[in-house]
């Protein structure tokens, strides 16, 4: 419902909490403030015109019009009844607008396309709310326990589901929404449970590295050779700078193809794989 949002909204970013930066194998979102990712933040600056920066520097008046253009208007929140409102949301900000209002679909019997429209409102309005919410929630759960990412996530997430659960059907049932967060998790608690990035996790055969960590690593290497070759010239300690610069980035490139080629098996074959990235 359109008048949910503002309510809605502070108690998803109390689920969410706030600024986190945790290894990509426990959460493939990486840097995170309220809920927002980097690359979302960096996604909704340019729209606005807007230079990139730090999302760090995250202010109310910006997660509050992200929230709304970025998850709450792609899952059509303003019609939505009571209750399912919030469960679908708080769903599109951890898992992606895509993967909530597909679940949201299976879950009335209609056809999955993620797109909520005539189809997906004549069902939510001949079922029963309360009822929807449940199946939607334990439809979810079990999406998350299938993620590589569960174990370092599974108490966030099992407390998290569960507390916008209640919360959701007792709005279905004709409670107002809560005026403030009934449940405030720490940031670290929860990850981003999107199936789309589960092939950045656990690279390098579990060693906790992932290829834009190496990434990283060979740049920096490379600024680090660029300033003391001038000094040292061509001797033997720089040209074992450019070397560990080359090797760093061999590696990180190694690491991307891998987890590029994973993900097509996973696909069931290059034809499944770039299904998947049209959808």
């Amino acid at each position: 419902m359109r008048a949910n949002y503002n309510p809605l909204l502070k108690t998803v970013v109390g689920v969410e909490g706030g600024i986190s930066d945790r290894p990509l194998s426990a959460d493939p979102g990486g840097l995170t403030n309220k809920g927002v990712t980097q690359a979302t933040y960096d996604k909704w600056r340019a729209k606005k015109d807007l230079p990139p920066q730090s999302v760090r520097k995250l202010t109310v008046a910006e997660y509050t019009d992200l929230y709304r253009t970025e998850f709450w208007d792609e899952i059509k929140g303003d019609t939505l009844p009571s209750g399912i409102d919030l469960a679908v949301f708080d769903y599109a900000v951890n898992s992606g607008p895509s993967r909530a209002a597909k679940d949201l679909q299976r879950t009335l019997g209609v056809k999955a396309d993620s797109h909520i429209g005539l189809a997906t409102m004549e069902a939510l309005e001949a079922a029963n709310h309360d009822d929807v919410v449940a199946k939607l929630s334990d439809r979810r759960l079990r999406f998350m326990k299938s993620l590589k990412n569960w174990e370092p996530n599974k108490n966030g997430w099992t407390k998290r589901v569960a507390h916008i659960k209640a919360v959701a059907m007792d709005m279905a049932r004709g409670a107002p929404p809560p005026p403030k967060p009934l449940l405030t998790l720490k940031a670290e608690a929860t990850g981003k449970a999107v199936e789309a990035e589960q092939a950045q996790l656990k690279t390098a055969d579990g060693a906790g590295l992932s290829a834009t960590t190496v990434g990283g690593l060979g740049q920096t290497a490379m600024e680090r050779a660029q300033e003391v070759q001038p000094h040292i010239g061509d001797t033997v300690l720089g040209r074992a700078a450019i070397a560990v610069f080359v090797l760093l980035m061999l590696v990180g490139i190694g690491l991307l193809a891998f987890a590029q080629l994973k993900r097509v098996r996973e696909k069931g074959g290059l034809s499944g794989y770039i299904g998947g990235l049209l959808q």
